[in-house]
C-alpha cells in the first residue's frame, strides 16, 4: 500500500473551514426569542463558540479570514450585527470618511431648488 503523501499545510485550515460552515448552518442564531432560559443559554454559548472560532480561522491566514468572512455574511441573519475578529467582509464594516461625506451630501433636505 503506498501512503498518500505530505498532506498540504492549507488541507487542515479548508477542512477547519468546511466544519465552520456546517456549525454555522446548524446555529440557533435566533436563541435571544427562545422562551426557556436553557434554550437561551445553550444559544449564546454556541454563537460564542462561532464568532470564536471563527477569529481564530481568520487569523491563520488573509486567505482563510475573507473565506470566513464571506461565509460569516452568507451565513448569520440579515438583521445580526456582530462580527468576529479578523473579519474582513464588507456587509458589517464601519462606513469609510468618503461614504458619511456623501451621505451628509445626498441627504434629504435644505437643499435649494
Amino acid at each position: 500500500m503506498q501512503a498518500d503523501g505530505p498532506r498540504s499545510p492549507v488541507a487542515p485550515e479548508k477542512l477547519a473551514v468546511e466544519i465552520l460552515e456546517k456549525r454555522m448552518a446548524r446555529a440557533d442564531w435566533h436563541y435571544t426569542y427562545a422562551d426557556d432560559p436553557d434554550t437561551r443559554s445553550s444559544g449564546r454559548t454556541e454563537i460564542a463558540a462561532l464568532t470564536r472560532d471563527a477569529g481564530r480561522l481568520a487569523a491563520a491566514s488573509v486567505e482563510a479570514a475573507a473565506q470566513v468572512s464571506e461565509i460569516w455574511d452568507r451565513m448569520i441573519p440579515q438583521d445580526y450585527r456582530m462580527t468576529f475578529e479578523g473579519y474582513v467582509g464588507r456587509r458589517h464594516q464601519p462606513p469609510d470618511q468618503a461614504d458619511l461625506h456623501r451621505e451628509e451630501r445626498d441627504k434629504p433636505g435644505d437643499r435649494e431648488r
